[in-house]
């Protein structure tokens, strides 16, 4: 069942590790070449081009641009290609950066391909497992949300969403003793819907 995404204003969107030059770069194209065949092919082969585009356009914005984690008041928002994820911070374990970000929920593991290490990283860095108690080794303090901006995106970026997540969530149990609500999912319907439209298109074009 589809559910609505948090009401009040986000605490903080943090900014994607990858993909969003490479994906970006990809739509540019992408229109720029169905414009230039629908020019220049306006014919039932330039209208299967432009769909077979317009369809790896929809496939790039999904994988790419669409990933965010956002946080709320209560709640962490996970956009990923097909899905949003609200995990309610109060219920929130751990947050453990790798190749994605991966956030526990007791043996629940939810992920999010926006905020990523690399392998090279990884190797370089170590990190506590997601088995670790919430807040081991972190401050207690809540940093401003402003901070994500002066550290940027490098090979820091990724320690300070982990810490960052898990002092949110850590406000969020003292704040709160009620029991956190359940971890919600609803499916991105525009998405999945356009790509359902274009393929169905593209079929029927072929069979033309």
């Amino acid at each position: 069942m589809a559910v609505q995404a948090p009401r009040d204003s986000p605490v903080q969107r943090f900014k994607p590790t990858s993909g969003t030059f490479v994906g970006v770069a990809g739509l540019v194209v992408a229109v720029g070449l169905i414009g230039f065949v629908a020019a220049t092919e306006p014919d039932i082969r330039g209208l299967q081009i432009c769909l077979g585009v317009a369809i790896v356009a929809v496939f790039i914005w999904m994988t790419l641009l669409r990933p965010r984690v956002t946080a709320y008041e209560e709640a962490l928002l996970l956009r990923n290609a097909a899905s949003d994820v609200e995990v309610p911070l109060a219920a929130i374990d751990a947050a453990v950066v790798r190749h994605t970000l991966n956030v526990w929920v007791g043996e629940r593991r939810y992920v999010c391909a926006a905020i990523g290490r690399t392998s090279r990283s990884m190797l370089t860095k170590g990190r506590p497992g997601a088995s670790a108690a919430l807040g081991l080794g972190m401050s207690g303090d809540r940093m401003s949300p402003d901070q994500s901006a002066k550290i940027g995106t490098g090979t820091d970026y990724p320690s300070y969403v982990e810490q960052r997540i898990e002092d949110l969530a850590r406000a969020a149990r003292q704040a709160s003793a009620a029991t956190p609500t359940p971890v919600r999912r609803r499916w991105a319907v525009l998405e999945l819907g356009a790509l359902a439209v274009l393929g169905a298109l593209l079929v029927l074009s072929l069979l033309v």
